[in-house]
Parts: C-alpha cells; structure tokens; sequence
C-alpha cells in the first residue's frame, strides 16, 4: 500500500508551529491520549546493496535480505518496463522477519495492525514490509510495493516535499496506484475471481470513473487495467502514465491523458467495462449455487452489519460453532448454537487488553479440544505469536504455549487424543509443521525447507497430519550453502500432503495445476475434504481412499468462494465460510457425504482462457460506435506531432532550432550572429553500483554492511509576509530523521517585525527501544493587550510582551499497546513587561505603571495512560480512555510557589448497531499549596476547545502572572463562557449519545459540491471549579446538540447549547436558574 496518510505528521507540525500556542507547562499539553507503537526487541541493522537498492535487515534476516537482494533487480526492470520509467534515485527496503516486528517500525509513526501486509512510504521512498513465512508471497508484495516507489520516484522525483504539496488532481486514483502496483506484479490472478464475480453479480462494482475504494480498488483497479492491456493492446498502461506525466499535462489529469492514449474516454471505457463483466460473470449464474441452494446460513453480516464470520470450526460433538466475526467494535471469538441458530456467547475480544492485541483471524483458525471445553488459537502477546488454551465458555487462559525460536505461529490443530496440538511456526524464514506434546512439553519440527507449509489437521486415528504446501515434490533437500535455491520451482499454488506424526512418509494426496487447500478430515482417515478453485471458483472437494484406489469428487458448485471446512467427529456436519455478496459468512451443511457430485464442476472461463488463450477473455469493442472515439490521426502529417500516440519522441539538443521539417536552421545565415556556446553542466554522480563488485565479493555473494545513522529531511517549509502592525514576518519549519525513524528533529522558527521577537522550539527523539526518550528546547514571545479598570474608574489597556523559554526531558514507557507511564520534567523562565496606557486619552499609565514580573519554575509530571479505543469518523466510538497525573512544583528556580496537584480522566465509549455511540467522561483534580508556599495553580472550566467565536468570562481571567502561566484548562463544558469557573479543585462530566446526521448531501448548482458523512450529537455537561465553599453552587449544566463534519486534516464542529446554572449568584443550591444559549464554531475531534 501507498503510505498517504503519512503526510499528516507534517501538516500537524505545520498548524502548531504557525501558532506556536503550545503551554509547554500545562499537564494537559504534555499528557495525551493515544495508543502505543512498541519496541519489544533492539535491532541490529545491517544492509545488502544492488544496483538500484539498499536492502536492510535486522538479525536474524539475513536469509529473507537474500533472497531479496537476489530479486529486486529483475523486479525493477519488469516494473520499470511496465510503468515507462526506471528509477533515479536509490530506493531502501527495510525488511522485517515477521508481522509482529514490522509492527514496531518507527518509518512510520501510527501504531499498525495485521491488515497491512506492507507500505512505501512517500516522503523517503522507503519500502517497508514483514515477511510473512510464504516466499511467493514475499516476493509478490516486494513486487507490488516497489511499484509504488518506481511510480514515486517518477512522479515526484527526489522532492521531499512534493508528496505533501502535491494538489489532489497531480495525485493517482486509488483504484490506479493500487490497482497498478496489483497488475504489475502478478498481471490478472485466480485468487481474485471470486470476488469480482461476486462484485459483479451482486451489483456493487462501480467504473473507474468513481473512483471506488476499499479492496475493490485492488482487485477492480487491477481486474480494470488488464482490461485496458487486452483491449487497447500491449503496453496502453505504459503509454497512459507516460502522457500523464508529462511536463505539457500540468494538471496531470487522467480523463485527459485516458483520452489521449486510447481515444476513448475513461468515463465510456468504463462502462465497456463494466458490460465486459457481466459478458463475463452472468452466465456464470445460470451453471452455480448460492450459498443457501447447499447449506444453512447460520450468520448475515448484512443484518450483523459485520464484513468477516470466518474460520468456523465446529465443536467435536457438532453442537457448536466457533468463529471470528467483526460484528462487534473488536474482533471476537464467538460461540454459535448449532440447533438454535444462534449466537449464544462471546468467548474472548481481541484488540482491546494485553493478552490478546490481535487474532490472525483470515489466515489462522480455532480448534477445539477433544471434551469440546477448551479452544486453542494464535495471538500477538508482547511483541510476539502465543498459543492460547481458552476456556470455551468463559474465555480465561488456561495456558500459553510460547514455542522458542518461533517469529511467528498459524493454525493450530488438536489431535482426538488431546495429547498434541500441531501449528505452522516460521523458524528462521523457513515455515514448517511443527507439533507441540501437550504433557511434555516437547515440541517436534515435522518438516524443514523452503516451501509453505500451513493448515495442518490431525486425522481421526491421530497417525497422519494433512497440511497445504507449494512444495514441487515431497522431500526438498536443502543446499546448506543456498537453502534458498528451490525458490524457483516452488509452486505458484498449493498442493495437499500429509505426513506421519513420527515426521517421515511425506506423500501427496491431492494436486494440480491450482490450488488444493485447508485441508479437514471427516470421521476415519480415508475420507479428506479440502477446498480447491481447479474449476475457477474455490469449492470444497472430498478426498476418499478406497480399496480400489483413491479419488477426488466436488462437494460443493458455488458461485463464490468458499473456505475452512470443518466437521464434527461422526463426519455428519460440516461448516464453512462463504463470500457472498460483499461479505463473508457461516454455513452449515449436513451429510456432507450425501451431496459428493459424480461429474466435474464447469470451468470458468479464466480457466478456459488459461488452457486455450484462443477463446479470448475480452472482447473488443466496435470503436466507431462509441461516442468519446476519436480515431488516431498519425497518418495525418500535419496533426501526427500533436495528438498520435504512435509519434516518436525526439530528444533536441539544447539551443538547436528546429524547423517544421526537423532539419537543422542554418546559423550562418547572418555572419554577424555567433553561435551560442553550450554552457557544460556538470553532471551528478550516479547513484547507482553499476559495477558489481561494489556489492558483490570475488565468490559472487553479497556483501553486508552495518548499517550507519543515515539523517535526510523529512519536510521543510518557509514562508515570509507583512503585517501592518507587526511588519515583516516569517516562519519556517523542519524535521529531520534518521533511515529507520529511530531517532528525529523537528524544528520550528516564527518572527514577526523584529529579530528578538521570535518564537519555536527544536526536539531531539529516540525511539529505537521500548522506552521512548524526548528533549526539547523552546522559546515564545508573544504580545497581548488587556483592559485594567482602576478604582477611580480610569480604565487603562495594558500592553504586554511575554518572553517564554526553558528546556524539557520525557520519558515513555509502554507496558503494552494501550498502557504506558510517562515522566516529563519542563524548566521554564517566563518574564512579562507591561506598559499601559489611558485608554481615553492614550497618555501613559501613571497609576499602574510599567512593571516587569518573572516567573521561573521546574514542573516534573508522571502520568499513567491506557487507551484502547477505536476510532470513527469524528473521534472515538469504542473502548476506554483513561489518564492519571501527579504533578509538583518545587520551589526550584523561585521561593514563592509551589503546590501538589493530582488529576483523572476517565472516558468510556458504546458502540452499538455499528453506527450509534453513548459516550462519558468524568474528569477530576485538585491541587494544593505545599506549606508555607503559594499555590498559583487553577483549573479552569467553561466553553469549547479551539473555537472560531470565543465566550469569554472577563471577570475570571488571571489576576497574577502566576495564575496566567499555570492555569489547566478543562473542556467541554458547554453553554458556557470560558472562565467561567475557577478553582483549585475541578469536576466536570460529560454524556453524549453520537450518531450519523448526514449520509451525503449533494449540491448541483451554482457549484457543485458534496458534502458526507456529517456526524450529529446530543449531550449533557455538568461540572465546575471552586477553591472553597459549596461546590454544587460552583457548578454548572449544559445541554444541546451539535453537527461535526471530518475535512481530512482537522474536525470542524458546530455546536449549539442551553446552560442551566446550580445555585450561583445568590441562587440557592438545587435551583435551577435558565442562562442564556451559546453556539460555537470549533476544531478538533470528539473527546
């Protein structure tokens, strides 16, 4: 995947350091929210070189960076000669030896889940991925990711900052960037079909035009552009984004270069397209089942409104169903009653709590225990693959395996004798069948190569494990010298074996030119089922040795995909999952036996087309009958040069005329004109090792290198302008980090009129281990205004520039994705000069004067965070946030103040019917004087977070300098002003119920726009400040509703609210008193 969202850790930068508003002594500033990316191992980084690419690995890697490095070089030029443009620059792949590591990269610094298979990021043009234990798979994401780096490199070149300035319409579609990198690595697949047919018959493909997202972007994008290869013949992509890259298209519009290139419009190309699918997948309706035609649907994510209820593995009695679903805010085990039909429980959530951060839910399944009252499946615990012994109904551990030396563990099975449970483990990049001893212990290596070797099942008399593989023969022998040499005759699909426990007699069962996969054994060791797409469609198929020998029938003629068959013990049930229309679900089908089908499923007509490229895959369309067709006018001499695609491109030397003949013009026409001199450039070095011995030793391996901090701009930005009351100003900013993101600097420079008024900060981070560590250096100076009455009633506007500077340290230590403490220590020196004058004659200030105030402190805070919400449009919809702080100021640095302060936030979040959500906060503080000091400290509460139209309680703003500097503010507390309350203690609560307002709002005239996915809420505040006295007369409510819409970079929220006041002014507690209503214009997302 292209990484685009990356861009937004510079745009963040970029909106603080225009306002440099940061309290860098407020504990809210310094306390955040947010989940945890972390390091549970120290890396060792070293790195192999080609031509073209530096390839780093950690320890452990050096098998995986080899067979990369062996590779990338004739990826490039079949990616190059795809795209029209071979790089220019170097390209580093940073690689990882498995998920759960690649995980803890900081390339990138947003926390990453199991979904993502890998990503280029724009800025570096890094490539970044895990390898997975599968090499054909290694090498098709390695191929699919350095398309996006070559497309990187040719669209934006080596500037840093062009990714992120780039203007929506210079920027590839989706279904284009992803649909490209998916065809240039592995052209139009098998393993696709299903789902386009699927997409197709149930209606929800869309033409290119609209731009669709989602997977479909991957798989029509690319279904998409071998339709534009086969129909506008070989090489049409090629010259596409040539044309589109091409200086003369400045609005590198693909409408216009789709036009140009195929003389077709892409808005008609599409609808061809779409009419080619149904030409292609609608009679496949007439020669197919729907799933119900065959089995019980037991689940419907469209009621559910779930995508996913996959891995069904039914209880050894057929009682009950176990299976993943993402019905729920989190993944989760779920438990089905087979007679009810029924879901009847939740075993076990994954995603929210340190023992279960993630499930490998589409590539890993669920086993049951032999007495049906225990499930074993694979989950990432610190940083790592366990097996879990779950209590079925309950959902509590009952025991962790954590085989040694495994980076990675898939699809358990537990033998009917309860003794053994065997799993694929990723061992030193090899994936093999190993097999755990439950009483000993002892774990046993069944297999040992480079093949894939995954879905191991326990046959009924526990002497055979049937397994998937793409093995070219049983027994692989290993060049210890190359292991990776079998490589190349490793299957691009699988293939069933099986092998005795005792680990020898390694056989084939079941193969072909396609996939045979997910093998399930039914009651007795002869009957085998397994799932196949040898007839273009994945179906289950039965495998049955008899004594006149063994044979393969098909069970199952559905029209989609079907996969992970499971049966109970007496072989009289079996479950699998089905796609079908748009979505995965459960079914149940009973005498599997009886539904065995005695001929052949028809083919598709992929397969057809594979086996007999005569027949054609689509068909071409009569172009003079389109009405976008604009034929080629190469033939034409005087419009060849302007609009052929045919025209051959003629490089010019430069300051050479051409005439309309390209014959050279005469430069001695005028003996009086010289000749202009060609000025020589000088040329850059290339970047690239042509020479292979720069790379490579005199024995032709590779030669690894440690790897050396490498710094390189991240974002840079200035800009300069006049103000007519400041003057002259400017702002710049830049960070800095190193190859892997391990260590950054980010800096940022604001002035306005003078040099010595000026503002920013430089930060140093390093990240590479599990304790994250900051320090900073900032400095803001700012000039406010603010009207002072005397007594007398002279009222005086005060003048004052406030000079901030000082340092700060932090420290993060995450006990896990969703826990962490926190220590930060801030030093700050803060001088204000004031200087007022009559605010009706403009004469100076004699009765308040000019003054000077200093104020110096050290505030160290330790705070305990955990998070593990998820997120929706406009901020949190599920899960819990919770904050805990103690903060304390020393009299270091002055002797007047010091105070202890201890604060919480607790916030929790409903999520219900995939769509509504009830959320609640209570927030809490108090903050005391240490003895014989004073306590500047106070808690401000009232109004809106980052409003437009600012409410403000004149009457509370600070009286001290002091108050102003260490002053916590707490939002939302909403119809009121800010400042409204004040204190030294705090309360505040919030519940709002939060729900889709506005689905798509569409405007056609004067100018057409549209507006989506407007969330709408109705809330209750109640809370306040006080130092002393009553608190409930302190106190305040507030009801209303508002509308938030999300505008990419930052949430613009509307708010309207009705305060209703406890007992303030006089009132006696418990009476309500009706204030007015506020409405407020503001940024930032939902609390």
């Amino acid at each position: 995947m292209s990484w685009r969202r990356f861009r937004v850790r510079f745009s963040v930068l970029l909106f603080l350091s225009l306002g440099l508003l940061v309290d860098f002594g407020s504990a809210q500033e310094m306390v955040q929210f947010g989940q945890n990316k972390v390091q549970y191992h120290s890396f060792d980084w070293r790195y192999y070189q080609t031509k073209h690419f530096d390839i780093y690995y950690p320890q452990g890697g050096e098998r995986i960076a080899r067979f990369a490095a062996q590779h990338v070089e004739a990826m490039h030029d079949k990616v190059a000669a795809m795209t029209g443009h071979a790089l220019t620059a170097r390209v580093p792949i940073i690689l990882h030896n498995s998920h759960a590591e690649f995980e803890q990269t900081n390339v990138i610094p947003i926390p990453l889940d199991e979904a993502i298979g890998g990503f280029t990021e724009e800025f570096k043009n890094r490539i970044v991925l895990p390898f997975e234990g599968n090499y054909g798979e290694f090498y098709h994401v390695l191929k699919h990711e350095m398309t996006h780096a070559v497309m990187n490199d040719y669209m934006y070149g080596d500037n840093a900052a062009a990714p992120m300035t780039a203007q929506m319409g210079e920027r590839l579609p989706l279904w284009l960037s992803e649909g490209l990198a998916e065809y240039t690595s592995m052209g139009w697949e098998l393993g696709a079909e299903f789902f386009m047919i699927d997409a197709t018959t149930f209606g929800y493909v869309e033409s290119p035009v609209e731009d669709f997202g989602g997977f479909l972007a991957y798989k029509g994008g690319q279904l998409f552009l071998h339709f534009v290869e086969k129909v506008y013949g070989k090489g049409t992509i090629t010259r596409l984004l040539q044309v589109m890259n091409d200086p003369a298209n400045k609005e590198r519009s693909l409408d216009k270069a789709f036009q140009k290139v195929t003389h077709t419009s892409l808005e008609e190309a599409g609808e061809i397209w779409l009419r080619e699918l149904r030409y292609l997948y609608w009679p496949e309706l007439g020669q197919r089942q729907y799933g119900k035609s065959v089995a019980r649907k037991l689940t419907n994510h469209g009621r559910d409104r779930s995508f996913y209820n996959l891995q069904p593995s039914l209880s050894p009695n057929g009682e009950e169903i176990a299976f993943f679903s993402d019905r729920e805010s989190w993944e989760a085990i779920y438990i089905l009653n087979v007679k009810k039909e029924k879901v009847i429980r939740t075993v076990i959530q994954g995603g929210k709590k340190e023992a279960h951060e993630s499930f490998h839910s589409f590539k890993s399944g669920i086993t049951w225990s032999p007495d049906g009252k225990s499930l074993a499946i694979v989950s990432k615990q610190e940083g790592r693959d366990v097996i879990h012994i779950l209590d079925a109904k309950s959902g509590k551990i009952r025991r962790i395996l954590k085989p040694d030396d495994l980076q990675a563990i898939l699809s358990p099975s537990w033998s009917r004798d309860g003794r053994y449970i065997a799993f694929s483990g990723q061992s030193e990049a090899f994936t093999d069948i190993y097999v755990f001893d439950l009483q000993t212990g002892a774990l046993k290596r069944l297999t040992s190569d480079i093949a894939h070797d995954d879905k191991p099942v326990f046959s009924p008399s526990g002497k055979w494990i049937a397994f998937e593989s793409d093995r070219p023969k049983p027994v692989l022998d290993p060049d210890p010298a190359e292991p990776l040499a079998w490589f190349d005759s490793l299957l691009p699909y699988k293939d069933i074996y099986r092998i005795s426990v005792s680990g020898d007699s390694l056989t084939r069962i079941a193969g072909g030119r396609w996939d045979e996969k997910m093998p399930a054994y039914g009651p007795n060791d002869s009957l085998l089922y397994f799932v196949s797409n040898r007839s273009g469609l994945d179906n289950i198929y039965l495998w049955r040795d008899t004594a006149g020998g063994a044979w393969i029938r098909p069970v199952t003629n559905l029209l989609t995909g079907c996969f992970t068959p499971s049966l109970s013990y007496d072989g009289k049930q079996l479950v699998f999952s089905l796609f079908e229309a748009g979505g995965w679900d459960v079914y149940l089908m009973k005498d599997p036996l009886q539904k065995v089908q005695a001929n052949e499923l028809p083919k598709t007509r992929f397969i057809r087309y594979s086996e007999d490229s005569t027949i054609g895959f689509f068909r071409p369309p009569t172009w003079a009958n389109l009405s976008s067709y604009k034929p080629d006018t190469a033939k034409d001499t005087t419009k060849a040069k302007k609009d052929s695609v045919a025209a051959v491109k003629i490089t010019v030397p430069r300051d050479t005329l051409v005439k309309t003949d390209s014959t050279k013009a005469d430069t001695t026409a005028k003996a009086s004109i010289k000749p202009k001199k060609e000025k020589k450039r000088k040329e850059k070095p290339s970047p690239f090792l042509n020479d292979t011995l720069a790379y490579k030793d005199s024995s032709g391996n590779f030669i690894s290198k440690p790897y050396e901090t490498k710094w390189s701009l991240d974002a840079v930005n200035a800009s300069v302008g006049v103000d007519n009351y400041y003057g002259a100003s400017g702002l710049t900013y830049l960070t800095l980090s190193d190859l892997m993101g391990d260590q950054s600097i980010s800096f940022a420079l604001s002035i306005n009129g003078t040099l010595d008024n000026f503002s920013g900060f430089l930060q140093y981070d390093y990240l590479p281990f599990k304790p994250d560590l900051d320090v900073m250096l900032y400095r803001q100076s700012q000039q406010t205004a603010a009207l002072l009455a005397h007594e007398n009633g002279t009222i005086f506007v005060d003048n004052a520039t406030d000079l901030i500077y000082g340092y700060g340290a932090g420290i993060r230590y995450p006990l896990s994705t969703f826990t962490r403490f926190e220590l930060a220590a801030i030093a700050r020196f803060a001088k204000r000069t004031e200087d007022g004058v009559d605010y009706s004659t403009g004469a100076p200030d004699t009765i308040f004067g000019t003054r000077t105030i200093e104020i110096n402190s050290f505030l160290p805070t330790l705070s305990w965070v955990q998070d593990n919400s998820q997120w929706g449009w406009v901020g949190p919809v599920a899960g819990h946030r919770m904050l805990a702080v103690v903060q304390y100021l020393p009299p270091l640095f002055q002797h007047n103040y010091s105070y202890v302060k201890a604060e919480t936030d607790l916030r929790a979040y409903w999520e219900f019917l995939r769509k509504y959500t009830f959320a609640a906060r209570v927030s809490a503080g108090v903050s005391e004087a240490v003895q014989g000091y004073t306590n500047p400290q106070e808690y401000v509460v009232g109004g809106e977070s980052y409003t437009f139209n600012t409410h403000i309680n004149l009457d509370n703003l600070p009286k001290t300098l002091a108050q102003y500097y260490f002053s916590d503010l707490d939002f939302p507390l909403r119809g009121y002003d800010f400042y409204e309350f004040t204190g030294t203690r705090k309360f505040l609560a919030n519940l709002e119920f939060r729900y889709p307002f506005i689905r798509e709002f569409t405007v056609e005239w004067p100018l057409p726009f549209s507006i989506t996915n407007v969330m709408g809420n109705i809330f209750v505040d109640y809370g306040g400040a006080w130092s002393s006295g009553d608190p409930l007369a302190q106190m305040g409510a507030g009801i209303g509703y508002g509308m938030r819409l999300n505008l990419g970079f930052f949430v613009l929220k509307y708010t309207w609210a009705q305060a209703f006041d406890g007992g303030r002014d006089g009132n006696a507690a418990g009476t309500n008193r009706k204030l007015g209503s506020r409405e407020y214009w503001s940024l930032g997302a939902e609390f």
